[in-house]
């Protein structure tokens, strides 16, 4: 899944019952572990806007086109010089520069846009009364970008399937367990092809716990948000982690972006799998604990659903 084996380890289950008592018990253990829920296990733990081929890869590549280094005037001059300074490429430093803030303007016309539609049709959006594309570089460090107030409209965003740099995590190990094993058995239906499904647990070291709470520093970083103010997330004790300065020095390095696990040192990572095969088993053992579709995802029409599936008898396949 994952290549940094200093702060990562895997552990494999052959059996339903002793996968759901291991996480029980390691949430127990770490109480300032999260967790995500992979229906694949060789998933990395790449954002949705950073996705090769996705939505915000085409729309940079269009910003690119129309506009090419002009895009760095968006840049305040200092920050433009440093990150140049810092990066000492044989030439390609301004263009490897140009692409990234091309590709964090189409994170936030993402972002822009959806919030806008939503307005439009008389949506309430949280944190979301004007463009925030003023907000995005306003920040005076190297490479730390988007800014620290990037953030609920982006969350909400995120939680409707928007891309963007948030990765999704949850504090409940059984719930992120819900997520990757229905996204296998989806409808009932077992997708065979997928090897193996897991639960990433990630954990702050010590040395890393001003990191995870944000009072400074800015590899992986936690963020929490008003569960009031985004549907769901109450219901799936959600939170969300991020990385601006280490990713963007990996891109203007590499020009790709990096896995989570590989940007920080002190972080430590166990992905715990199972095959495919017993995904079902899993979601019905998940919905006898009160883990299940209209309350991980409340709404009117997740309701409706349990109630057709409760008449027909198609109870326990999500």
């Amino acid at each position: 899944m994952m290549t940094n084996a200093q702060n990562f380890s895997v552990i494999n289950f052959d059996d339903t019952k002793e996968m759901l008592s291991y996480l029980d018990e390691l949430q127990h253990e770490k109480a300032d572990a999260v967790f995500r829920g992979h229906s694949r296990a060789e998933w990395q733990l790449i954002p949705s806007a950073w996705r090769s081929g996705g939505i915000i890869e085409k729309r940079k590549d269009d910003l690119l086109r129309e506009f090419g280094n002009q895009l760095l005037h968006m840049l305040p001059t200092d920050l433009s010089n440093a990150c140049l300074t810092q990066n000492q490429f044989q030439g390609d430093g301004e263009e490897r520069l140009t692409e990234l803030v091309a590709w964090l303007c189409a994170e936030e016309q993402a972002v822009d846009e959806f919030c806008s539609l939503c307005d439009s049709v008389a949506l309430p959006v949280p944190g979301f009364s004007a463009p925030i594309a003023p907000r995005l570089f306003k920040s005076s460090s190297t490479g730390n970008v988007p800014a620290q107030d990037y953030g609920s409209e982006v969350a909400f965003a995120q939680h409707f399937g928007i891309p963007t740099r948030f990765l999704d995590f949850t504090e409940n190990a059984l719930k992120a367990l819900y997520f990757a094993a229905s996204g296998v058995s989806h409808g009932g239906l077992l997708q065979l092809s997928q090897p193996a499904f897991a639960v990433v647990v990630a954990w702050p070291q010590l040395a890393d716990l001003e990191e995870y709470f944000g009072v400074h520093g800015d590899s992986v970083r936690v963020r929490r948000f008003l569960r009031s103010e985004i549907p769901r997330l109450h219901a799936q004790d959600g939170l969300f982690l991020i990385c601006n300065e280490r990713a963007n020095s990996w891109f203007l390095e590499t020009g790709t972006w990096p896995s989570f696990d590989l940007v920080t040192k002190n972080w430590m990572f166990e992905v715990v799998t199972a095959p495919a095969e017993l995904a079902m088993d899993a979601v019905s053992r998940l919905r006898r604990k009160g883990i299940y579709e209209v309350r991980m995802k409340p709404s009117y029409e997740t309701a409706a659903a349990e109630f057709r599936a409760s008449k027909s008898g198609n109870l326990g396949l999500g």
